[in-house]
């Protein structure tokens, strides 16, 4: 795994998280639309409809589940990520750093936040990253 692969784990886990969620909202709302449904209709719908709720119900108990194990992995993944970005010894670098790969921001929202140019933000970048390497072998 590259350095750049490794710091990238907590966003990609974050948009995991995302889509899960968006997912959840889906089903619950689904749901939601069914059991209204099912008050406004006679009772051969409402059977017909219990059937495909019986089928969402553990669907929505295993995406929580599943996101709920994922907060729990970001949780570990942000904690291991900050603890090696704060290796670097550069202030700079670990602002860029962090904003990239904890905030999510661009190089070009980082050279805002920093006052100064995209350029300078993809040097401090690249310098960052090669000190990552020589100090964490592991990466």
């Amino acid at each position: 795994m590259t350095v750049k692969e490794y710091l990238s784990q907590y966003l990609t886990m974050v948009k995991t998280i995302d889509t899960d969620s968006e997912k959840l909202c889906n089903l619950c709302d689904l749901v939601l639309k069914i059991t209204a449904s099912t008050c406004d209709n006679n009772i051969n719908t409402s059977i017909h409809d219990s059937d495909k709720i019986g089928r969402i119900v553990p669907d929505i108990i295993d995406l929580t589940n599943k996101i709920k194990l994922n907060n729990q992995k970001l949780i570990a993944i942000y904690y291991d990520i900050s603890e090696i970005i704060d290796t670097v010894n550069d202030v700079e670098s670990r602002q860029v750093l962090i904003k990239h790969y904890i905030g999510g921001k661009t190089f070009s929202k980082i050279a805002d936040d920093l006052d100064c140019s995209e350029r300078w933000v993809y040097k401090i970048h690249k310098k960052a990253l090669e000190l990552l390497k020589k100090s964490n072998s592991s990466l």
